[in-house]
């Protein structure tokens, strides 16, 4: 009961922070309300352009919250305020109550694993689930990366549990929510796979597999092109300038807490995970080079400010390797003071 109350407050709280700030359009963010809207055949709703059209299964996820009850907002005068109609407000609600939903799941999810499958006490699993809902606050805004760290979570525990075929199932399925999926999940076993070095290894199976739904992608959005306002970061001349100004971005005070704090974050969580003592521990040292190869590639892709939140992706996996390692040690030390009463 305790965990419902906690988890319907967070949730609350940062549906309406989140809906806010979409409301009265005060940053800029990745609209997907009229994609929603073309979806539900209204008259105001539109095709997006790449590569948002692609993540149709974002909008497909979001459609069962158009028919929350409909919620205005007003200015400090009073006067209410509407983005451009109901149906633009209900839609931009639907994505914000759908991006906080599929977050809340993810940390249900991390709750669940840490207490059945990880084994520890209820509360290092509450501690675990509530990182994830703090920390979570960089994906629900912007876009709908709520959404997308879902799948990719249950594709990343799926494979720490060995059960490949519904790992790569859920990967093929995540592709079509958002491409960086398959991005996320190439870099970790690719890189795993060299590290081992074997050709026969499962590492090195999976990695064949997910290269070849990367290509699959590839294909895809080449043989079906949509015009868009990311074009330029498929410019491969423009990638290292791209990321020299995102770098020189990030040592600002903004980008100190909007890109650089984040990466330090889940590489702490790497590295209480990988010293720590958990037996079959679901994070390997080889992880943090994924985490790092990511940063540098949108770095590149000049998104300035968005780093933090989309390297965010991580942090659910990054999460459980870390309560993994924190609940071990605790157990370590309770076993040695009892022994030692003894």
């Amino acid at each position: 009961m305790f965990l419902a109350l906690v988890f319907t407050v967070a949730a609350g709280e940062m549906f309406f922070d989140t809906y806010r700030v979409v409301y009265f359009g005060a940053v800029s963010f990745d609209d997907y309300s009229h994609y929603l809207l073309y979806l539900l055949d209204e008259e105001r709703g539109r095709v997006p352009p790449s590569p948002h059209v692609y993540r149709i299964g974002s909008v497909i996820l979001a459609l069962p919250f158009y028919n929350l009850p409909f919620v205005s907002l007003s200015t400090g005068s009073g006067e209410v305020f509407l983005p451009d109609s109901v149906a633009d407000a209900k839609a931009l609600a639907a994505m914000c109550a759908a991006n906080v939903f599929y977050l809340v799941l993810t940390a249900l999810l991390v709750y669940a694993y840490l207490l059945r499958r990880v084994g520890t006490t209820a509360q290092w699993a509450f501690i675990g689930a509530a990182s994830v809902l703090f920390l979570g606050q960089f994906l629900a805004l912007e876009g709908n990366d709520g959404i997308s760290v879902f799948p990719l979570t249950v594709a990343l525990l799926l494979a720490a549990e060995k059960k490949w075929k519904w790992f790569l199932l859920t990967v093929f399925l995540g592709a079509f929510i958002n491409e960086k999926i398959i991005i996320v999940t190439l870099l970790i076993f690719g890189l795993r796979a060299l590290a081992i070095m074997s050709l026969r290894s499962a590492e090195a199976k999976v990695t064949a597999a997910l290269f070849c739904l990367f290509v699959g992608f590839l294909v895809f959005i080449t043989a079906f092109p949509f015009p868009g306002v990311n074009d330029n970061q498929r410019e491969i001349g423009q990638f290292i300038s791209s990321a020299l100004s995102t770098l020189k971005g990030s040592t600002s005070v903004k980008g100190l807490y909007l890109n650089v704090w984040p990466l330090l974050v889940l590489t702490a969580c790497w590295w209480i995970a990988v010293t720590g003592q958990a037996e079959h521990q679901v994070l390997r040292r080889t992880d943090v080079l994924s985490l790092l190869a990511f940063f540098s590639l949108i770095a590149m892709l000049n998104v300035q400010f968005n780093i933090g939140r989309l390297v965010m992706y991580f942090m659910p996996f990054f999460v459980v390797g870390c309560i993994q390692a924190l609940a071990a040690s605790d157990n370590l030390r309770a076993t040695s003071s009892r022994d030692g009463n003894e």
